[in-house]
């Protein structure tokens, strides 16, 4: 594969640890690429002492705050380097827009900004669906109250109430009745009230009870390069409305739960999610890059059900009554369209599998790469010595298969699973309530009490520490207390090894 050596990226915003972000360093590194980091004055990055700095050439301190000014600021930090600087990239949500502007500004490779803006408009994206259907924006909870007034006997509950801008399940409520969806309108209208780019649109749309998945995609010059679906199972809010239960409507929320791919979902049902999103990010603008998505599909063949131990699974109706047809595509609802590799945890799980990694791909596609090369990074993978098979990662390796930070010895040689696992599992560990957590690592620390499930574990991670307070379940910004990637031969053996960390995982924590 030819070398990207002689290639300089700029990188905003180089994430809050080396835990979740390691594997994009690695895989500039594999590709010869030379980083430069532009980021807040004293990120952890900056310290020229540090063990990780020898990953960049430099750090350039630079106010990254969202605002009017940050294209400014990059374009100013880009030119005013002493080198030569050939792309930039960012995997931050919030400056997708304003990194495509300063690259535009430069002449250096990206896609329309204008593009961006629609992708991180929910009530945008939505509009220039074909099936928008019933969906509506309200400015205020003022305006839905007059909405109600004269249009209230068109809506059919359970509905869905979100921010227009937003990232991740921050203020997505699912709601039931005329007084949720005022109270839910509420929530979302101050969501981002006081941000610097303060919105208070509400995006009301009707609740889709179908599989959801996640959909990501390599293109290059608006051909599919390479795709996947990967199921996400039910949420706690898709548990309530399923069950007709309060789930507290403060508690139950959209925060994954569970991840599992490669799909389960019929192939002609992968498809037409492909065929559908594809049309939608090139309806956006978009022809190259690596795109993460998320949609619920309508008429399903399959449905979430528990087996005789309890263990929940997608499971296809094998006997289909005369009154079902077959999925079509404008039955795929697309929730959102992220212009950016998926995140940390399911891009490291696609490089276990597949053997692919988005990180080093949007990297070769910020540099302009040389077609050969991003297919080589697709169709050949093994050509680069990526994370997943270097043992300098502390992530899972090709000849141990050992997380980093297990109780397995480091210098174990055998190995634990395939190096290429035909299944993963992606278990998250919600917080349960409010508290201090006292466990200093409470993953780390659990599998070294359990070596047996320690040895299915490709990777994991503790989003809280010693000393760090937890929100639980209705805090404003949502977040986990842990994940782990877990590995199998088999789909079942994944659950089953998810659902016992799940039951048995402790830590210590001061309630509050």
């Amino acid at each position: 594969m030819a070398s990207l050596s002689k290639k300089r990226l700029a990188f905003i915003e180089a994430r809050k640890d080396i835990e979740l972000s390691k594997r994009m360093w690695e895989a500039a590194r594999t590709l010869g690429v030379v980083l430069v980091v532009i980021d807040n004055p004293g990120h952890w990055f900056e310290d020229e002492l540090s063990p990780y700095s020898y990953y960049r050439e430099a750090f350039l301190p630079v106010n990254i705050a969202v605002d009017s000014g940050l294209v400014d600021r990059i374009v100013h930090a880009v030119q005013s380097y002493s080198k030569h600087i050939d792309g930039l990239m960012t995997v931050s949500d919030a400056r997708l827009f304003a990194v495509a502007q300063a690259a535009k500004r430069l002449g250096l490779p990206t896609s329309p900004p204008e593009s961006y803006i629609i992708a991180a408009d929910k009530y945008k994206t939505r509009v220039m669906e074909p099936n928008a259907g019933s969906s509506f924006q309200v400015g205020s909870v003022d305006e839905l109250q007059s909405f109600l007034l004269h249009q209230s006997a068109s809506l059919h509950y359970p509905l869905i109430v979100k921010p227009t801008l937003g990232w991740g399940s921050e203020c997505v409520s699912c709601v039931s009745n005329v007084d949720e969806l005022l109270s839910a309108t509420s929530k979302a209208s101050a969501r981002h009230a006081n941000a610097t780019q303060a919105s208070r649109t509400v995006v009301i749309e009707p609740y889709i009870s179908g599989p959801e998945v996640d959909a990501n995609f390599v293109l290059l010059d608006g051909e599919v390069l390479f795709w996947e679906v990967i199921d996400d199972f039910p949420c706690t809010a898709d548990i309530a409305n399923l069950s007709s239960t309060a789930a507290s409507g403060s508690s139950a929320n959209f925060l994954e739960t569970q991840m599992m791919l490669p799909s389960k979902l019929p192939a002609n049902e992968q498809h037409a999610i492909k065929t559908a999103i594809k049309a939608s990010i090139l309806h956006q603008g978009f022809r190259t890059g690596v795109f993460h998505c998320e949609a619920r599909l309508r008429h399903s063949s399959a449905s979430y059900t528990a087996d005789k131990n309890g263990i929940v699974d997608l499971h296809v109706n094998t006997a289909p009554s005369t009154n079902e047809r077959p999925v079509e595509i404008e039955d795929v609802w697309l929730l959102e369209i992220n212009a950016r590799p998926p995140g940390y945890m399911e891009s490291a799980a696609t490089a276990i599998v597949h053997r692919i990694d988005y990180f080093a791909i949007q990297m070769a596609l910020a540099l302009d790469a040389p077609t050969a090369i991003v297919h080589s990074l697709v169709n050949d993978p093994a050509t680069l010595n990526s994370p997943i098979n270097s043992d300098k990662t502390g992530s899972a390796t090709a000849t141990t298969g050992i997380a980093s930070g297990t109780a397995i010895p480091s210098d174990t040689k055998a190995p634990l699973f395939a190096p290429t696992p035909s299944n993963l599992l992606v278990q998250f560990i919600p917080q349960p309530s409010p508290g201090r957590m006292l466990t200093p690592d409470p993953a780390a620390s659990f599998l070294a009490t359990r070596p047996d499930l320690a040895r299915h574990v490709a990777e994991y991670k503790s989003y809280v520490k010693g000393g760090d307070r937890m929100v639980g379940p209705a805090g404003k910004e949502l977040s986990w207390l842990a994940h782990f990637l877990i590995v199998g031969s088999e789909r079942s053996e994944c659950l089953r090894t998810g659902r016992e960390i799940e039951q048995s995982f402790h830590w210590d924590m001061e309630e509050e």
